[in-house]
């Protein structure tokens, strides 16, 4: 019995699990060795087995499901990463560089000049450093860029006719990059005040007239044409009471060269006192129907006027159709009435149109025209240059001129740019009026608006009203998105304001399909604190390159102005060592509604207006290479817009 109580503990004691546990395991996945991270939160994972937790780099990670990860806090440089699991150790040598490169641009300068006739190229220089992983690649243009041992380069860039915008990027081996960028307007250049000749071409097509017919037929009325009469037709042997008609038929004709209006009237009656032999006889004289057909010259004055003359009134008006009844009267005496009725009625309807309708139409102060941004004003003068009649319309082509006013922080440059159009090949548009101009006067416009500082301006919290700002322009705000040292700078209640300070004028790009673009490089934006009762500080200067695409709209015969805006951004300063991504980002949203804001206070205008036709329908056709604009309209009659000052 003992030996089977000794054989039951010996079998017992050997039935137990008696193989060994698997030995642990530790493995980083993830930074590989020697890699490059372009951020300074590293994130480092991997796997283990046989352990719960882990350290890297001294803190405690835990293993869930085999698997580990945490995030490392770095400075640009090496980082060393030490991971522990018991006895077993691994690790990883990586480079941190969350850093862009500097980039330093040393020429061309900002806002520059070039005149073509000197040279169509312009030096690119500068250098480029980035100490912590090295420059991987420079372009230019899309164009990789030789460097020298010292990061230093140094290339030519051809330049074209207008706007040049020049980009160059620096990349370094994590990735991060940095843009720099040039603008400046490369042509031949013009005294900003010199006339531009044939700026603009309008065409009226003859269907159009119509809309000038219905006007004066529904302005010659029975009521003013017996004011006119009664007040200036001057003739011992009449004395008009009253006219009346039915309402009249109007219609001008134009054929190769020559302009005429005819107007046909029906039931003309004219009541008055005719005397005749030294006779009065109180009577109403009867036409039943007549016409006067007026040759009409329209033509430019010397000094750019309009001139209309008008030739001989030929009066279709037969003895069967003048009508009276007095009785007595001798042949003599009866010729002698149809020749005072035949001057009282040509003097009714043909002088009535030309000294009264005709010059009224027209006011000179329409040629005047003002565009308006908030409280600045500029005023320039259209001309007349030639007036042709075809016998599909009128060409009327004319020049402008812009005053000689400099705003006084406005830079010097050469001149505005000058660029010749060629042929316009169109336009084919057939709407009732096409208003044709060139990237040439476009040009010269846009440089006088910039030149007497129109685009010079600051924009506050309240100029900013009405549109969704990212942040109130508050010191406080901006502290949120830039860190508080512009705490630092002034009180958290300071208010904010951009300003503007544009150092090229605005430059028309007529290339895109249907549509008016217009570009303005080198646009320096401060960001402005203004203390109460203290000097501005400047907390961030950049370069904006802003494109708009133009939304036109007519309110009658206003012209309604809107842009779609593109904008990038070059940090030019900073009063404190601020995130540069982060002050260009916030910058340029805000800049992105200032063209907006700009087109809600914009105003172009004339000193006098033609009221009484209304412009709708519109539409935008480019032609000529990219040297034309036309911008076709339909016309529609608003008699209610003319009025007569007898």
């Amino acid at each position: 019995m003992r030996y089977l109580l000794i054989a039951f503990l010996f079998i017992t004691s050997c039935s137990g699990d008696t193989s060994s546990p698997p030995p642990a395991t530790l493995s980083i996945q993830v930074p590989e060795d020697q890699a490059i991270i372009g951020s300074t939160r590293v994130e480092v994972r991997g796997s283990a087995t046989g352990v719960a937790s882990v350290e890297v780099n001294g803190d405690v990670v835990d293993v869930v499901g085999g698997e580990w990860s945490t995030v490392l806090n770095a400075s640009d440089g090496p980082l060393d990463i030490e991971v522990v699991a018991g006895a077993l150790e691994e690790s990883r040598s990586v480079t941190v560089d969350a850093t862009a490169p500097l980039l330093v641009l040393e020429s061309p300068e900002r806002g520059f000049y070039r005149d073509l006739a000197e040279g169509d190229s312009i030096l690119v220089k500068g250098r480029v450093e980035d100490a912590t992983t090295g420059i991987e690649s420079v372009f230019l243009g899309g164009q990789s860029v030789v460097l020298g041992p010292d990061g230093s380069f140094e290339t030519e860039v051809l330049l074209r006719e207008g706007l040049n915008d020049i980009s160059i990027s620096a990349v370094d081996r994590a990735g991060n990059e940095s843009t720099s960028l040039r603008g400046g307007i490369a042509g031949s250049f013009a005294t900003p005040t010199e006339t531009v000749g044939r700026a603009f071409r309008v065409f009226v097509q003859r269907e159009a007239l119509n809309t000038l017919e219905t006007v004066i037929e529904e302005t010659v009325t029975p009521e003013l044409v017996t004011s006119f009469v009664t007040a200036n037709f001057m003739n011992e042997n009449v004395a008009v009471d009253t006219i009346t008609f039915d309402p009249i038929d109007l219609e001008v004709n134009t054929s190769t060269g020559a302009l005429s209006v005819t107007l046909n009237v029906a039931n003309v009656a004219v009541a008055g006192s005719f005397t005749i032999s030294d006779d009065v006889y109180p009577t109403t004289i009867e036409v039943v129907q007549m016409g006067v057909t007026l040759p009409l010259s329209v033509s430019a004055t010397d000094d750019g006027g309009l001139s209309l003359s008008f030739g001989t009134a030929v009066l279709d008006l037969e003895d069967e159709d003048l009508r009276f009844n007095i009785a007595g009267l001798t042949q003599d005496d009866a010729n002698f009435l149809r020749n005072v009725m035949r001057q009282v009625v040509e003097y009714a309807f043909a002088n009535f149109l030309s000294d009264q309708v005709f010059d009224q139409l027209f006011d000179p102060n329409v040629l005047i025209r003002r565009i308006e941004v908030f409280d600045r004003v500029i005023t320039f003068e259209l001309k007349f240059e030639t007036v042709q009649v075809f016998g599909d319309g009128i060409l009327v082509e004319l020049s402008v001129t812009m005053p000689d006013e400099e705003f006084e922080e406005v830079r010097d440059v050469p001149g505005a740019l000058n660029r010749i159009p060629g042929n316009p090949n169109g336009p084919v548009s057939e709407n009732d009026l096409l208003f044709t101009t060139t990237h040439q006067a476009l040009d010269r416009i846009f440089h006088g608006v910039w030149r007497s500082g129109l685009l010079h301006q600051t924009f506050d919290q309240e100029r900013f009203a009405g549109f969704e700002l990212p942040i109130e322009l508050t010191v406080a705000e901006l502290g949120l998105v830039l860190g508080s040292e512009v705490n630092q700078l002034a009180p958290a209640g300071t208010p904010l304001a951009l300003r503007l300070r544009p150092l090229l004028p605005p430059v028309v790009d007529l290339t895109q399909d249907s549509r008016i673009s217009l570009a303005l490089s080198e646009t320096m934006v401060d960001l402005v604190l203004q203390p109460s009762g203290g000097e501005e500080i400047v907390v961030a200067s950049i370069a904006a390159f802003l494109e708009l695409d133009v939304l036109l709209e007519l309110d009658g015969v206003e012209v309604l102005v809107g842009f779609e805006t593109n904008v990038r951004a070059d940090l030019d300063s900073e009063a404190v060592d601020f995130d540069d991504r982060a002050i260009e980002g916030l910058l340029t949203d805000i800049l992105t509604l200032v063209p907006d804001v700009l087109a809600q206070s914009l105003r172009l205008r004339g000193e006098a207006d033609v009221e009484w036709v209304i412009l709708n329908n519109p539409g935008i056709e480019l032609h000529g290479d990219g040297a034309y604009v036309t911008l076709s309209t339909a016309m529609t009659p608003n008699p209610d817009g003319f009025t007569l000052d007898l």
